[in-house]
């Protein structure tokens, strides 16, 4: 009926708006955005509540720049709630132009009050376009000497990556047929250690979405994080079996920078309070409701780089690696809690946090930590 419209044979609306707040069906989302940019004449303003991944997320890379190129971002708003939505959001301001400026500023605020205003290639970046929560003084200053310590990324040693996503029902609590393969979900990890499985048998129909190869979705060695919760989650998995959308799975990059760590080492530092306090004062997603991360924020943590050969640092990977192994295998209660605090220890000392640093994160984090 569009095709018919009178106003597309006039040239197009002059004003679109809307709501498509569609989280479990990214693809939809992002038609509808592309369908509503279409049907813009020129010159035409147009704006929808979207979730908050459309302006950072790589997969909406190529969307962000379909919308550079037809027209002007004026306005980025993120985090304002609206009634029975659960994720966090934006609402985007856009003008359909033949040619468009980029003298134009977009205004970027949040429901907290912060504002800025930046050019039209910030619109095209993949991390940091909301604006960051303002911190009190003395957290921000650990934040920092986080950061300062943490001179590379996530990213820079480990290749990242989303489970598969199931088609609805394909995923069984017991083995029903004798092609499923055993799977893992977010609730089977736990801090260090993985628990259980689910079954799904492997196939392009029964896949709606996220990562399809085996090759890396059956990785020997890897580790597992859960992609929602309060604080970050996981471990170490060497069985091959598949984990699905609930997780993110990482492995060793074969390149000279990563290849003489242990993976027990970023297992240490992301099992870590020190790192979940970073995760939630820096990187958090829907904060009030189900916290999750992104990848663009899982691949951005700071890790805190090793120079082997200097004695003494290769020292602390090694022993924070020790204590990693350690703590997977143990089953023992009062020897699990003396190893999580031995393995903090470390990570404080790895990064260099003062004996202030480490109060402000306990304080936030107490032991036993809640999942």
């Amino acid at each position: 009926r569009f095709a018919a419209s009178a106003f597309l044979v006039g040239g197009g609306y002059q004003l679109l708006i809307g709501i498509a707040m569609i989280v479990l069906r990214h693809n939809l989302a992002e038609f509808f955005i592309r369908r509503a940019v279409e049907l813009l004449a020129e010159g035409g303003r147009h704006g929808f509540v979207v979730p908050d991944r459309i302006a950072e997320n790589e997969q909406y890379a190529g969307l962000r720049r379909f919308m550079a190129e037809k027209g002007e971002i004026t306005r980025l708003h993120f985090r304002e709630p609206f009634p029975g939505v659960a994720a966090d959001t934006l609402v985007y301001g856009f003008i359909r132009r033949q040619k468009p400026r980029k003298s134009t500023r977009i205004l970027v605020t949040d429901a907290e009050g912060k504002s800025l205003e930046a050019p039209q290639t910030y619109w095209l970046r993949t991390e940091g376009v909301a604006p960051e929560a303002e911190q009190p003084d003395e957290v921000e200053d650990t934040l920092r000497r986080i950061e300062a310590a943490g001179k590379r990324k996530l990213s820079d040693f480990l290749e990242t990556g989303v489970g598969f996503i199931a088609r609805p029902r394909r995923i069984t609590a017991e083995r029903v047929a004798p092609e499923q393969r055993a799977v893992i979900k977010g609730e089977h990890v736990t801090p260090f250690r993985r628990e259980g499985q689910s079954y799904f048998e492997f196939t392009l129909s029964n896949l709606a979405g996220g990562t399809r190869s085996l090759a890396k979705l059956a990785a020997p060695d890897r580790i597992l994080i859960r992609k929602t919760g309060a604080r970050l989650t996981a471990a170490r998995d060497r069985t091959g079996d598949l984990p699905e959308q609930s997780l993110y799975f990482a492995f060793l990059q074969d390149r000279r920078l990563a290849r003489a760590y242990d993976l027990d080492y970023f297992l240490g530092i992301l099992n870590s309070r020190m790192m979940s306090f970073y995760f939630r004062r820096r990187r958090i997603t829907n904060r009030a409701t189900t916290p999750q991360i992104k990848k663009v924020h899982l691949d951005s943590l700071p890790i805190r780089p090793i120079n082997f050969s200097d004695p003494e640092a290769a020292k602390i990977h090694d022993r924070l690696a020790q204590q990693v192994a350690e703590r997977s295998q143990t089953r023992e209660t009062v020897r699990q809690r003396e190893l999580d605090e031995a393995i903090e220890q470390t990570v404080f000392d790895l990064f260099g946090l003062t004996d202030r640093d480490r109060d402000i994160i306990r304080n936030e984090f107490p032991y036993p930590p809640e999942f």
